[in-house]
């Protein structure tokens, strides 16, 4: 059966998540403010804690590969603090670790940091983000452009028919730059104060905002951050019903009621369909193209298939063996991509394929990877980043990473139709390393150990 968005939040590498704690109203005034220093403490990778447990130490370490000659560097190795996450925003490497935001260029070396290191932090009853305070509010979800920021309001409390009391809040958005507020929707069901795993989904042209109660009838809305304009587009959860933006452009799908419906919009262009395959639906690497389904998993073994279609005209072109890996949904990944010769798919569970199945243009059978546990496509998709399981360990140990036996990696970077070259050995992780391209497809960052869960 399909997992649903519930079970995948529990196989997803650990994330920072956003506080959705009840706040004051007013426009919020911005004023100048400080941001503190922090140090991250490490140790060399053969250094052991005197209060450390038994077995091999493994460093928490993110690395850069240069995909066209092999040559890594190490942004990042600590026994001390886990490195939760690693990206490429622009020009830059971005590595998150304990309280500390890491900038690289792609050469490896240091960049500087940005004030309070690019991020909102909640100072008394202000939300403070690049050195200014903003009054009245706390931190919310931040647009790409870093131009706006969603946050909520405390709006009472309401008793449902079936007489239970429920907090409310309003969502609301402010213009960072201005200080000005704007109201987006009013009497939102709130699930206790609790922390949403996902906040509201912007669009990557920072002009749109996605959203979603977290409790009762789970409404899901749509906002125009500069007009204020606000529609409801379905049910669903932040948790279990996110929308899914296309990588560039005003363009989403999300589930629309009957239930398994999947529905394509394009903002820009006013146009609004369902499609013909169902929710979840995933994007390719450019966002030309959408596959069904996004991900699965038949613990009876059944066999699965994937469609793929046009995104703009719903085309169907092409039906293929396999499904795509749930670790996909974390950070942005895609089992397809497509190039001026066809499209590359990367399955697994396909007919015949014990582990990974690559579907290239021009070649009837897919090549059967069968170590491979996870392949990332390149953007372009000339590339293709594996990571194959070569054996297991006895206990070890790390920050924030324990277990009684664990897997060894080793990391292959494949042209497709071409050559293969093993970039990485010994990599000790619970689960596949995670492997981030950046968005011209030279670069690979690798960060290990990872563990399933939150």
């Amino acid at each position: 059966m399909l997992l649903s968005r519930l079970d995948l939040a529990l196989v997803l590498f650990a994330a920072a998540v956003l506080g959705s704690t009840a706040c004051s109203g007013g426009n919020i005034v911005p004023s100048s403010g400080g941001s503190p220093s922090t140090s991250l403490t490490t140790t060399s990778p053969g250094s052991t804690p005197p209060d450390a447990p038994a077995g091999t130490e493994v460093a928490s370490t993110v690395r850069l590969m240069d995909a066209l000659t092999g040559a890594s560097t190490v942004l990042y190795e600590s026994t001390v603090t886990a490195a939760f996450g690693a990206e490429f925003l622009g020009e830059a490497i971005v590595v998150r670790a304990g309280d500390q935001v890491l900038r690289f260029g792609l050469d490896g070396a240091k960049l500087p940091q940005q004030s309070n290191g690019g991020r909102c932090r909640e100072v008394g009853s202000a939300a403070e983000f690049n050195g200014r305070q903003y009054v009245g509010v706390r931190c919310g979800n931040i647009s790409p452009n870093q131009h706006w920021m969603t946050y909520p309001m405390d709006a009472g409390e309401r008793t449902l028919p079936s007489g239970s009391v429920v907090p409310m809040w309003d969502q609301w958005v402010v213009d960072i730059q201005s200080g000005k507020t704007r109201l987006l929707q009013t009497g939102l069901v709130h699930c206790g104060h609790c922390e949403p795993r996902y906040g509201p989904q912007w669009s990557p042209s920072s002009g749109y905002v996605a959203y979603a109660e977290y409790g009762g009838a789970e409404r899901r809305f749509l906002s125009d951050v500069q007009t204020g304009a606000t529609r409801q587009i379905g049910h669903g959860s932040e948790l279990a019903d996110a929308p899914l933006w296309a990588p560039a452009g005003d363009v989403l799908v999300y589930g629309s009621p009957p239930p398994g419906i999947a529905r394509y919009e394009d903002l820009t262009a006013g146009v609004s369909r369902d499609l013909s395959i169902a929710w979840p639906v995933a994007f390719d690497t450019s966002g030309t193209l959408l596959y069904s389904p996004a991900w699965t998993y038949h613990p009876d073994g059944r066999p699965v298939a994937t469609t793929i279609v046009e995104a703009a005209t719903g085309e169907e072109l092409a039906t293929l063996s396999g499904a795509a890996t749930v670790a996909f949904h974390y950070p942005g990944g895609s089992a397809l991509a497509r190039r001026v010769d066809g499209f590359v798919a990367t399955l697994r569970e396909s007919i015949g394929c014990a582990g990974t199945a690559v579907f290239v243009p021009g070649i009837a059978n897919p090549q059967c990877v069968s170590d491979a546990a996870e392949a990332r496509l390149s953007p372009n998709g000339a590339l293709i980043a594996i990571a194959r399981e070569v054996g297991k360990t006895g206990s070890v140990h790390g920050p924030a990473f324990e277990a009684a036996s664990s897997t060894k990696y080793e990391i292959d970077i494949v042209v497709v139709g071409g050559k293969t070259r093993t970039v990485l050995t010994g990599l000790t992780s619970n689960a596949p390393p995670l492997m981030v391209w950046n968005a011209a497809g030279t670069h690979l960052l690798v960060l290990w150990p990872v563990s399933p869960g939150l």
